[in-house]
């Protein structure tokens, strides 16, 4: 099976020519193989996904190819550019759910092919949106429910109702018909506001590990590999098999063995209570009548997306010509413009908070008014100590007791 990226190998290139002056790089053939050792067969509609970034966590490529009855081992061929690291994962998907996923691994910088060898699989269930789906440059998360879908894009987690298609299964948002999710035989396209989006292919998690967990008692939840382990300060660990999923009006409930906690996850905001940090998830664990109440998911899932609009700095509105862009790459790195110039940086998140650094920047000069604005915002990213959502999805970046910059998916 060989894999040929062509556009999301373009973009980047021109992503690190307009940001960091680079040029044109001659691309490397990375090969291998992925495998598992269970004796399970794959189904006709499987599909092998295959995901490059480099250190940054800037995206090389991600092809996926339906394996057609193939079974393991599973070949793949990439190109990547010459002379950087890139770190490499795969995965099995069945539909648009992953269910076999690997552990990254490491290519060094080079300029000859390289044979990476047989790269291990392991069983992965996501927990709450079963779907994570690349759209072109936009990631999504899609999960269906008895009354319909939801669909999640970074910070804004939407309600689909079916509605009546020419063929296939379509839900919209009840209040933006403009925003969909249709799925036609292999093809899944969705549409936000009116704006159709590429066709979607799947997409490997962010992370293998899914975590949750709550205070006022102290409470952690761990899920990895199909297993579930639930901890409390003073009781030993207690591990159950991941069970399928059954729907819970916009959630989804796990329950854990026979006279287990129930775990139940919807998909919507949830800030930490002793840190304030937000998370994708409200969780609850319910046992014996009591109920545990906590947040769960990946905060850095918040900020990923494509590019967020920066439209206020310090409540004050930018000017209506100034473009002003942040984009959080999984990996660490961020990326955007500042009314005026390009620049590129790390983000650091923990839990801790949210820290910004700028590094290197474009120098052209523009008006005085944009000029201003780019200073404005420079000053506030460099202030950032922690980020929050708000109710319509935009994105806060906060430092002190100061909302500094307000960013418009």
């Amino acid at each position: 099976m060989r894999h040929v990226p062509t556009a999301a190998l373009a973009g980047l290139m021109g992503l690190l020519a307009g940001v960091a002056g680079v040029g044109d790089a001659r691309a490397r053939d990375l090969t291998g193989t992925f495998a598992y050792r269970e004796r399970i067969a794959l189904p006709p509609e499987a599909v092998l996904v295959v995901e490059a970034s480099d250190g940054a966590g800037r995206p090389l490529a991600s092809p996926g190819e339906p394996a057609a009855g193939a079974q393991v081992p599973l070949e793949f061929s990439l190109d990547v550019p010459e002379g950087q690291d890139v770190l490499l994962r795969g995965g099995i998907a069945v539909g648009a759910e992953i269910r076999w996923l690997s552990e990254p691994v490491r290519a060094a910088a080079g300029a000859e092919p390289a044979d990476l060898g047989t790269i291990p699989l392991v069983p992965y269930r996501a927990v709450g949106l079963a779907s994570r789906l690349r759209c072109g440059d936009l990631v999504a998360e899609a999960g269906l429910r008895a009354e319909g879908a939801i669909l999640r894009v970074a910070a804004r987690t939407i309600a689909l109702a079916p509605v009546e298609a020419a063929s296939g299964a379509k839900f919209a948002d009840p209040a933006d018909p403009g925003t969909w999710l249709w799925s036609k035989g292999d093809a899944l396209r969705i549409s936000l506001g009116g704006t159709p989006l590429p066709d979607c292919v799947p997409a490997l998690p962010a992370t293998d590990t899914w975590r949750a967990g709550g205070h006022e008692p102290d409470w952690a939840v761990e899920v990895r590999g199909g297993t579930v382990g639930l901890t409390r300060p003073g009781t030993a660990a207690v591990n159950w098999s991941l069970p399928a999923p059954e729907a819970a009006g916009t959630g989804t409930l796990y329950r854990l063995g026979t006279d287990g906690p129930v775990l139940t996850v919807d998909p919507e905001p949830c800030r930490d209570s002793m840190t304030g940090m937000p998370h994708p998830d409200r969780v609850t664990l319910a046992e014996g009548g009591h109920i545990l109440a906590g947040c769960g998911g990946d905060p850095a899932t918040l900020l990923a997306g494509p590019d967020w609009r920066i439209a206020e700095v310090a409540g004050v509105a930018l000017p209506e010509d100034a473009e002003a862009t942040l984009r959080f790459s999984p990996g660490g790195g961020l990326f955007g413009k500042a009314a005026c110039n390009r620049f590129m940086g790390r983000h650091a998140l923990s839990g801790e908070g949210l820290r910004l650094e700028t590094g290197g920047m474009t120098m052209m000069a523009c008006p005085e008014p944009l000029m201003a604005a780019e200073r404005a915002i420079l000053d506030a990213l460099g202030r950032v100590d922690r980020f929050d959502v708000d109710a319509g999805g935009d994105l806060l970046l906060l430092g002190g007791d100061a909302m500094l910059l307000r960013a418009r998916f």
